[in-house]
């Protein structure tokens, strides 16, 4: 037994060192463009005294937490610890000196027009560091309901409700992935992370927007705005839910009207390939927006899609130049080449 301590010991000191050469040291400093948790651990995501980037203040950095950074550690004045992470989306690494060290933006891989698609859009002039990135999760919400079949939106399905038919908002989720629970109370967060989103506090909307919402997200009816506003619409912009969901509603509008929900919906009861979901967003919004996507199937249905988008999400700008200015994902993303496309009601 005692050797056996000796030797995890001697282990551990050993990955000591490993662990610290990961990081990348670096100088200079970190100016911030959005606000942005500042952790004390990147996977954990623990901040003690719910500390937060101010936009504009410039930080002195010490280390990224790689050399293809998506942290950085910068030091924080009267923070406790003052050494914390933040995400490297939130704003750009200033080399000593005064010149930007974020590298550039890497070409977008074009594919050629095939047939009568669009040809491949350029990407916006405002790709630059410091652009908000986001992941808009949608959802084929019958597939949900098979495995969720108690939730309240699940129980009243039915083959004529709008999320029949139409794909579902899942979520806006600020990136980089910890991003989360801006400037939210601590009890705020604990009851969130216990599931219990109905003793969330209520979200001011517009009446307009609240009847959007609820034909977008079914999920509405089980509380997920609330989850969804508390964990990731909290580090979206100025903080305004309104704004936030107006964004949302705006996306799943957009993608609901296309080529995209058009070949879900034709094909209900049967099956699709996961090329041709891509080739839909090729259609709807121009080459090369289907390698933007993630699909994901559960049992053997389509389940859901992730969309990377880069931009100003609640300005003007297209869902497709918000598409085309993210980096396409990578194919581990997607666990499935085909699936069901689910009808309402549930499978016996």
């Amino acid at each position: 037994m005692t050797n056996r301590i000796f030797a995890a010991l001697a282990g551990l000191l050993i990955a000591l060192p490993l662990a610290a050469r990961a990081e990348v040291p670096l100088e200079g400093s970190f100016v911030a463009r959005l606000a942005c948790p500042a952790t004390q651990n990147i996977k954990a995501g623990t901040n003690p005294g719910n500390v937060m980037t101010q936009k504009g203040r410039s930080y002195p950095i010490h280390a990224a937490n790689r050399r293809d950074a998506t942290h950085y550690r910068i030091e924080v004045e009267g923070a406790e610890p003052r050494l914390r992470w933040v995400a490297a989306g939130c704003g750009t690494h200033v080399a000593k000196g005064g010149a930007s060290a974020a590298k550039p933006a890497m070409p977008r891989p074009s594919a050629p027009a095939s047939g009568l698609r669009s040809k491949p859009r350029p990407r916006p002039s405002w790709h630059e560091a410091g652009v908000p990135e986001y992941l808009l999760a949608i959802t084929w919400a019958p597939a949900f309901c098979e495995t969720h079949r108690s939730k309240p939106e699940c129980r009243s399905q039915s083959p004529g409700r709008y999320d029949a038919r139409h794909l579902s908002l899942h979520g806006l989720w600020p990136q980089p992935i910890g991003n989360f629970y801006c400037n939210v109370p601590e009890r705020q967060r604990s009851i969130d992370e216990d599931g219990r989103y109905g003793s969330l506090e209520p979200i001011r909307l517009r009446p307009e927007t609240r009847t959007q919402l609820e034909r977008v997200m079914p999920g509405t009816r089980s509380n997920l705005h609330r989850h969804e506003w508390v964990k990731h619409g909290s580090c979206f912009g100025d903080g305004d839910p309104d704004a936030y969901f107006r964004a949302s509603i705006a996306m799943m509008d957009a993608i609901n009207a296309s080529a995209v929900r058009d070949l879900l919906a034709a094909n209900v009861g049967g099956r699709v390939t996961a090329r041709s979901i891509r080739n839909a967003f090729n259609d709807a919004f121009g080459e090369g927006a289907g390698s933007r996507v993630a699909i994901t199937c559960d049992r053997g249905m389509i389940r859901e899609l992730r969309i990377e988008l880069r931009g100003q999400v609640e300005g003007q700008t297209s869902l497709a130049d918000l598409i085309h200015a993210a980096e396409p994902v990578p194919a581990a993303r997607s666990n499935c080449r085909s699936g069901r496309v689910d009808r309402a009601g549930f499978d016996r």
